[in-house]
């Protein structure tokens, strides 16, 4: 039974499904700066980016809410099957039928019943991300934060300080000289949400490394410790 804490995630999560080639689009990344680093990428969704990556000698935990759910229940399945098909998948499917790369994404995802597949996959959300201080070389978040952030408060200053926390915990996961990149959603409100977080963590940190870079197609918000 899935507990009323967690009732939002289960509504409103989408596995995501983009690989090595999205997130250096994406980030900006340099592979040969990736390599032989240990990199943490929140709202994994499927860990296509994880799977893709070891085959560049980059290690890649990920970590989603979604892990904490049973796909190997009919009815997860199809509760996340229906939203995927509402949602049209957005850029995050590639191939025309629907069905059968939702049914790759569940098997994918299916990590209780391939004990394999858990290793390096941790279920979790940034607010209280579940690592050792200074673990991690990058960390990763493809838009999921601050749209989360905009659509589960509905008091402003309560999404900035929740903001403010989850920014906190990715500087603690960081070792010395670390750096993280979270991409930066193309809307207005979210972006006004990131702009709020980002003073009011430089208000309580005056000496953070914190600022927002423009890539050639995607924005992020650069954390360097």
């Amino acid at each position: 039974m899935i507990m009323e804490t967690e009732k939002f995630i289960y509504e409103k999560s989408m596995p995501t499904d983009r690989g090595l080639a999205k997130y250096i689009e994406m980030f900006d990344l340099d592979i040969e700066d990736c390599k032989d680093k240990l990199v943490l990428d929140i709202g994994a969704g499927t860990a296509r980016f994880q799977e893709e990556a070891k085959e560049e000698g980059i290690r890649v935990i990920s970590l989603d809410p979604v892990y904490k759910f049973d796909f190997s229940q009919e009815q997860v399945r199809k509760d996340f099957y229906t939203r995927a098909k509402k949602l049209g998948f957005g850029d995050f499917i590639d191939e025309d039928v629907l069905k059968e790369k939702v049914g790759d994404v569940v098997a994918r995802l299916d990590i209780g019943q391939n004990p394999d597949k858990q290793r390096d996959k941790v279920a979790g959300i940034n607010e209280a991300l579940p690592f050792k201080n200074e673990t991690f070389d990058f960390v990763l978040n493809a838009y999921s934060s601050f749209l989360y952030l905009e659509k589960n408060y509905s008091d402003p200053s309560e999404a900035v300080s929740r903001g403010v926390l989850m920014l906190e915990q990715i500087h603690n996961v960081l070792k010395p000289d670390g750096e993280a990149r979270i991409s930066i959603p193309d809307l207005p409100i979210p972006s006004n949400l990131i702009r709020r977080v980002s003073d009011a963590y430089i208000d309580k940190y005056p000496d953070a490394r914190i600022r927002v870079l423009f890539g050639k197609k995607y924005n992020y918000l650069r954390l360097k410790k």
